[in-house]
């Protein structure tokens, strides 16, 4: 028999549809063979989904002696029975894709994976066969082989380990499609280059159900690419036209942080921003402009990250001494924000207000004042929406805008007290430590 090629176990194999859980095992074991059986004369044969019933009714798969593997009697039962899912069978594989675009099937399996080392015409020329035949790797086909369950798979794309919000977001879509039946898989994006070699991945192997696209988002010509292959889209934290998505006017959130600085009566505020590739933090950045001014002092970390808070706060206060209020973009780069103020004497909020963004866990107890997202109900509406959408395509599922709140706490002064706090905008800072330098008036 040919190499490579996994058996059935030895126990008598079911010819007809009387045991439909062991047909589809075994049907699902078929379709994984990654090689064809010999025939009568000791030859291999191929065994593409074109040619396996004829190879069967000839007789042409076997020892010669009648005898014939346990999954050719599989298939015939699951023929003679007249059930639906035998055009699974039928269905092109890589040996179809391979003689069709003139490559080998190890070529195929590298593109199919979205590995290098894959010359680009070879690459277009694949998945040219891969599009003119229809082709669809059956991962349903390999989870029945494992016996595995056939739950509809959604994949989840986003920089899942840059900011504690991913993982707040993702827990209620988990939740939601577990209690589905759905499957959820995450994928860790960090930039541009990586999330367009998963998405071509995901859109060679046809690896997923559903797709959730988390602060990015796709064009309009891979947006119709998963429209043809029935995989729907879904956006969170990331406005696109034409895919349903969940989001909050974070332009607005910059307004609303900045302008509750300048109620609790800082006059010199300045930003503590991130990465200029997040679009939610550019709209953000722009709420502060509009509300601080466009000359108002600005910091860039990093990375969203204590330390770079830390150090984003260092430089803005190195080259503008008399900032009384800071907005940041995240409240993990507040928390840096805090610990370099302390570490260079400045009180909090009486010499310097502080507020975040996004309200992540733990920051009741840091006492940080901040602008709320509403987290829970982005991953609680996703779940929703992407479930809608596999259970029935047609679903009208209408993208929505969530609201934020700001939420007072101990890193800015109580609004009743903002005129009290300070008796003039230009008012020596008096340090604590005995060392540190005094300000300008």
């Amino acid at each position: 028999m040919a190499h490579g090629v996994r058996r059935e176990p030895a126990a008598k194999p079911p010819a007809t549809a009387d045991c439909p859980q062991q047909l589809t095992r075994a049907l699902g074991a078929f379709l994984e063979r990654s090689a064809g059986d010999e025939d009568a004369s000791g030859e291999k044969v191929a065994c593409t989904s074109s040619d396996l019933l004829a190879l069967i009714e000839k007789k042409a798969i076997g020892d010669g002696r009648g005898c014939r593997p346990p999954w050719v009697s599989v298939v015939v039962g699951w023929r003679d029975a007249g059930m639906k899912a035998l055009p699974m069978a039928l269905e092109p594989t890589i040996y179809d894709i391979a003689k069709r675009a003139q490559v080998g099937i190890a070529t195929v399996s590298r593109v199919l994976n979205g590995s290098e080392g894959v010359a680009q015409a070879t690459r277009a020329a694949v998945q040219s066969a891969m599009n003119e035949l229809g082709y669809r790797p059956n991962r349903a086909a390999r989870r029945l082989a494992v016996r595995g369950p056939n739950r509809p798979r959604v994949a989840a794309i986003m920089p899942f380990f840059s900011t504690n919000f991913y993982f707040t977001v993702s827990r209620p879509i988990s939740q939601g499609l577990a209690a589905a039946e759905m499957d959820l898989v995450l994928y860790d994006i960090e930039n541009r280059e990586a999330k367009l070699r998963l998405l071509d991945r995901l859109v060679a192997e046809r690896s997923c159900e559903g797709l959730l696209m988390c602060s990015m988002g796709i064009g309009p010509e891979r947006q119709e690419q998963f429209a043809r292959l029935g995989i729907p889209v879904v956006c969170i934290d990331y406005p696109l036209s034409g895919v349903p998505s969940v989001t909050v006017d974070n332009l607005a959130g910059g307004v609303m942080a900045t302008d509750y600085l300048v109620r609790a009566g800082s006059r010199r505020i300045g930003l503590v921003t991130g990465p200029s590739a997040a679009l939610a933090i550019r709209l953000r950045e722009e709420g502060f402009v509009r509300t601080a001014s466009t000359d108002a002092p600005l910091a860039r970390a990093d990375a969203i990250t204590r330390q770079g808070g830390r150090e984003a706060c260092a430089a803005l206060l190195d080259g503008h001494p008399s900032v009384d209020g800071i907005v940041c973009v995240n409240d993990l780069l507040a928390v840096g924000v805090i610990e370099e103020l302390r570490a260079r004497g400045r009180r909090i909020p009486e010499d310097v207000q502080v507020i975040g963004f996004d309200d992540q866990p733990l920051m009741d107890v840091l006492g940080l004042t901040t602008v709320r997202q509403p987290m829970l109900a982005f991953g609680e509406w996703a779940a929703r929406a992407i479930q809608a959408l596999i259970t029935d395509p047609r679903s009208p599922v209408a993208s929505v805008q969530l609201s934020l709140s700001l939420i007072p706490r101990t890193t800015t002064r109580p609004l009743a007290d903002a005129s009290a706090a300070r008796p003039s905008p230009r008012a020596p800072h008096r340090p604590s430590r005995p060392k540190a330098k005094k300000e300008r008036p």
